[in-house]
């Protein structure tokens, strides 16, 4: 029996107008802007000139990260069912919602303080389950998901405790994991699909 590999492919949504004006957006439902879905087409030029395959996709439930997938799709005529998974819905920031983004709110956020906020081991451990009931309950082999800034850096953050959530990740970028032998790794994360 062969072993199983699954590739993974995590994509941050496009720009929406409350990232421009660099407000904290958590739960609250923000569409994509014209950049935003230009910077999904451009993901999904990227993606196609590095070859990627997929069998399934993910989305979170918001709007900007369903768009960009649908965006995606269309793009790579992948013909694909979007299917919309809470378990990679972005974090609840609570009272951090619609707030700057700035140190002085991120500083607390990081250490977990603040009423309503979903804990660093929380999102952790709600994304990581959602990855690894895909792994687990499907024979899917290149799953592309289409999240959020948070819930990416939390899975990364679950394999790397080094990690920072203070480490940015741009509008649309391309972070690769991998699971091999058992395992769930890191391949590369935060890339760049405009370089």
């Amino acid at each position: 029996m062969n072993e199983r590999i699954v590739n993974i492919c995590f994509i941050r949504h496009g720009e929406t107008d409350e990232n421009l004006k660099r407000h904290v957006q958590g739960r609250k439902d923000f569409p994509l802007n014209d950049n935003g879905k230009m910077q999904a087409h451009q993901v999904a030029k990227a993606l196609k000139n590095m070859n990627y395959q997929f069998d399934a996709i993910y989305s979170s439930p918001l709007s900007r990260a369903y768009e960009t997938a649908q965006i995606i799709n269309n793009d790579l005529e992948l013909n694909l069912n979007i299917k919309k998974e809470f378990a990679f819905i972005e974090r609840d920031f609570g009272i951090y919602e619609g707030m700057e983004v700035s140190k002085e709110n991120f500083d607390p956020i990081l250490k977990n303080i603040g009423q309503g906020l979903e804990a660093s081991d929380e999102i952790e451990d709600r994304v990581s389950s959602g990855i690894f009931e895909i792994i687990n309950n499907t024979n899917y082999q290149n799953v592309l998901i289409v999240a959020h800034s948070h819930t990416i850096k939390a899975l990364i953050a679950y394999l790397d405790k080094n990690y920072s959530y203070y480490n940015p990740m741009v509008n649309c970028a391309i972070n690769n994991f991998k699971y091999e032998n058992n395992e769930l790794k890191i391949v590369e994360y935060n890339i760049d699909p405009k370089k």
